[in-house]
C-alpha cells in the first residue's frame, strides 16, 4: 500500500478512539455505521487481471443486528486497479493524450462501484472480544474501463465500456470489540465477488467477462441504538398453573375438576365523613322546667277569683255609701254640706244594688 492508504487507515483508527464510551452488552436491535479501506485485485477475466497493480477500495456500510449472532449489512463503495507499464491491451485504445492510439495499458484504469446487501452470521455473541463471522449476499456493480480518464471503446461496436452487472458475494472476517467500549469494533475481512458481466454483443473485442474480484479490507464499526436509547422490555406476569388432576384407575371415570374459587369480594370503600356545616345557626337551647315551677291555669283562675272577692268585701265594709243629697229627710247640700245644691241639678241618685263576686267577670 502507498502512503495515502496508510493515512486513511490511521484516520479510521482515530475515529474508533474518539467514539462514545457508552457500554452495552446487548446488541439485539442495534445498528452500526462503519467504513473500511481495502486493496482489490481482479481474478477474472484474463484481459482485466493481466498486469494489474492494486490500488484502493473504500466501503461504507450500515448494519442492523437481528440476534446476538446475525445481522444484515448494506454496503456502498468505490474502487479501482491500475496496470503496470508495458502491459499489452487486447486492442488498440485512444485517449486525450494518445490520439494515434496505443496497445499498452500504461494509462488504463478499471473502476468499479459496488452496491451490496449481505447477511452476516457470527460464530459467537457480539459485544466482547474477537467475534468471527461469515456472510453471503448479492450486489449490483458498475464496471468502467478508462484510458487517461477517457472511456475506452470497443473497435468493433464503438461502445464505451460501461457495464452494469449483478453478482453474488461471500465475505468472511472477524470483529474485535474494544474492552473499554462495547459499541466500537474493528473489522478485518476478505471480500470476494462474482459478476454476471459477460457481454459479447457490446464488447466482442476484449474485456468481455465475466469478472470477479477480491479485496482485503480493514475498518471500524460504531454501534448505536437507532431510536436513541435501548428499548424497554415489559416483563410478563406469571401464568396461572392448571390444577393437578389425580390419576385414575383404568375403567373409572376421571374425577370432576375442582370448581374455581371465586375471588373474594373486596371491602367497600370507606364513606368519607362530611364536615359540619358552619353556615347554619345552632338550634336554640331548650330550657328545662321542674314540676314544682309549673303553674296550672285552673289554680291561677281560682287564686285570681279569691283575690277579687276579698277586695270587694273589704270595699263594701269600709266604704259605706253616703246618703244622696236632696233626698227626702236630708237637709245636707252638695258633698254633705247643708244648703248646697246637688251636683246633678238636684236629681236623686238611685242606689245600685250590690252584685255578688260570682257574677262579676274575672279580670
Amino acid at each position: 500500500m502507498n502512503l495515502r492508504s496508510c493515512g486513511a487507515i490511521a484516520v479510521f483508527a482515530a475515529m474508533a478512539v474518539c467514539a462514545s464510551t457508552a457500554s452495552a452488552q446487548e446488541t439485539v436491535g442495534k445498528g452500526s455505521l462503519g467504513a473500511t479501506l481495502g486493496a482489490p485485485f481482479f481474478l477474472a477475466d484474463a484481459d482485466t487481471k493481466e498486469g494489474q497493480n492494486s490500488r484502493l477500495v473504500g466501503l461504507a456500510n450500515f448494519q442492523y443486528v437481528f440476534t446476538p449472532k446475525s445481522r444484515l449489512a448494506v454496503t456502498f463503495g468505490y474502487g479501482w486497479v491500475a496496470y503496470q507499464d508495458g502491459t499489452r491491451a487486447p486492442y488498440k485504445v485512444v485517449g486525450p493524450s494518445t490520439p494515434d492510439s496505443t496497445i499498452l495499458k500504461d494509462l488504463m484504469l478499471t473502476k468499479y462501484v459496488p452496491l451490496a446487501l449481505t447477511y452476516l452470521r457470527s460464530f459467537k455473541d457480539q459485544g466482547k472480544g474477537w467475534v468471527p463471522y461469515l456472510g453471503l449476499g448479492a450486489n449490483l456493480t458498475r464496471l468502467e474501463i478508462v484510458n487517461d480518464r477517457d472511456k475506452i471503446k470497443d473497435p468493433a461496436t464503438f461502445e464505451s465500456y460501461v457495464n452494469w452487472a449483478p453478482g453474488v458475494q461471500v465475505r468472511g472476517g472477524s470483529e474485535y470489540f474494544l474492552p473499554s467500549n462495547k459499541n466500537v469494533a474493528f473489522d478485518l475481512n476478505a471480500h470476494w465477488s462474482y459478476l454476471f458481466s459477460k457481454d459479447e454483443e457490446r464488447f466482442p473485442s476484449g474485456f468481455t467477462g465475466p469478472h470477479s474480484y477480491m479485496s482485503i479490507n480493514f475498518g471500524v464499526n460504531v454501534y448505536f441504538w437507532p431510536i436513541g436509547y435501548k428499548p424497554i422490555e415489559v416483563p410478563k406476569g406469571p401464568e396461572a398453573e392448571a390444577p393437578a388432576i389425580a390419576p385414575t384407575e383404568p375403567g373409572l371415570p376421571p374425577p370432576p375438576a375442582p370448581a374455581p374459587t371465586p375471588d373474594p369480594t373486596p371491602d367497600p370503600p370507606p364513606v368519607p365523613q362530611s364536615e359540619p356545616d358552619t353556615t347554619k345557626a345552632p338550634p336554640a337551647p331548650q330550657l328545662k322546667t321542674s314540676a314544682a315551677t309549673v303553674v296550672k291555669p285552673a289554680a291561677v283562675k281560682s287564686v285570681a277569683a279569691e283575690a277579687v272577692t276579698a277586695s270587694e268585701d273589704t270595699t263594701a265594709v269600709s266604704c259605706p255609701i253616703p246618703p244622696t243629697p236632696g233626698a227626702a229627710g236630708s237637709g245636707s247640700g252638695m258633698f254633705g254640706i247643708p244648703g248646697s245644691p246637688p251636683a246633678n241639678g238636684g236629681a236623686a241618685r238611685t242606689p245600685q244594688p250590690d252584685s255578688s263576686p260570682e257574677e262579676r267577670p274575672t279580670p
